[in-house]
């Protein structure tokens, strides 16, 4: 059936008809949107009644002046509403924000429809496969994927392939309209798909870099600090023997920082990374204070998590201290012995009494 005749017994019906049609749904879809606000302070099970009520009526208003695609679309963004409201699936903040994404993208449909304007059919299919989407995956990735579906909704490209979702800030993200730190990012979560430690390390790796840097007697800028550390975590995906990987991972790493506007500094500080203290590293035998304090504490921190990993299955004490050690048996060799004593201060400070992984 052609789009045309899809909408014809509507176009069709009078135009008192369709405006009091249309002023219904308007008056739900506020209801709607007024439950926004009311996401932290209203009954959970309240909150879903009253969305769940408001967008029945919406679907039922458009079977009652016969907008079967809209009632198709309607029906499966109520069938998730109808899965919290049972029970099914457990009430979140993030499903109630995309209940609302959806009926919202449904609205600005209506509205050129009754504007008889041109508008594309196939948008509703592609809300109507988010919901779908959302409600077949496992519940443990359900929360992630009504993110990067709320998010694809209100970008207005519908497409799940052009957002991600940043693991460690809990929000999603279109991939053409990220900032650079957001890209980083996500580029470092790309981790986690072929190392289930990564979000211990990231966390790790995060804290210690930053409170090295605190303790500085010239800290870093903390934007280029953190992008160094990302792009650097990313490229642990290249291959090769020990000394040749770390040298690709630092080529690429500083390579890739280096391209972009901006972050020379971050690209520097990759690069330097693995100078060492006594000149004996790579690429240009930096010793000393030549080499930047932040590109050691970045060389320290991977360096410490990777250890401390390594050694995981000997329980946390017996794995900190073997972390610990094997850094302290480099001083004035790969860090500098003043570096060290912070680094010392710091594992007294935040992991002797907490673990950390």
């Amino acid at each position: 059936m052609s789009e045309s005749n899809l909408y014809q017994d509507f176009s069709e019906l009078d135009d008192e008809v369709k405006q009091e049609f249309y002023s219904d749904v308007k008056d739900c879809v506020r209801d709607i949107n007024d439950c926004l606000p009311l996401l932290s302070s209203e009954d959970a099970q309240v909150l879903i009644n009253r969305l769940f009520r408001s967008i029945h009526t919406i679907k039922g208003n458009c079977n009652m002046v016969f907008l079967e695609p809209f009632v198709q679309t309607t029906h499966t963004i109520e069938e998730l509403a109808q899965d919290i409201r049972n029970q099914q699936v457990s009430y979140s903040p993030i499903l109630v924000r995309l209940l609302i994404s959806g009926i919202n993208a449904v609205d600005e449909l209506l509205a050129k429809l009754m504007q008889q304007q041109a508008f594309e059919a196939q948008v509703l299919a592609k809300v109507e496969s988010l919901f779908t989407h959302v409600r077949s995956v496992d519940p443990g990735r359900q929360l992630e994927e009504a993110m990067r579906a709320e998010q694809a909704i209100n970008d207005g490209h519908f497409s799940l392939n052009l957002v991600a979702v940043s693991q460690f800030e809990g929000e999603a993200f279109s991939i053409f309209d990220a900032t650079d730190m957001e890209f980083f990012h996500y580029l470092s979560e790309c981790q986690h798909v072929v190392d289930d430690l990564h979000e211990t390390r990231m966390k790790v790796l995060l804290d210690l870099t930053q409170s090295l840097n605190l303790m500085l007697p010239e800290p870093e800028d903390q934007d280029q600090l953190l992008a160094a550390v990302y792009v650097y975590e990313f490229f642990r995906v290249v291959k090769g023997k020990d000394a040749d990987q770390t040298r690709r991972r630092v080529f690429s790493a500083g390579s890739m920082l280096a391209r972009i506007p901006g972050w020379t500094r971050a690209s520097e500080l990759v690069f330097q990374s693995n100078e060492k203290f006594d000149g004996s590293g790579f690429p240009r035998q930096l010793a000393g204070d030549a080499i930047a304090a932040g590109a050691k504490i970045i060389a320290l921190a991977d360096h410490f998590i990777t250890q401390a990993l390594e050694h995981q299955e000997l329980g946390y004490k017996k794995s900190l201290f073997q972390a610990v050690k094997s850094i302290n048996q480099l001083a004035d060799i790969d860090y500098s012995q003043d570096l060290i004593n912070v680094f010392n201060q710091i594992i007294k400070r935040d992991y002797l009494t907490k673990l950390q992984w």
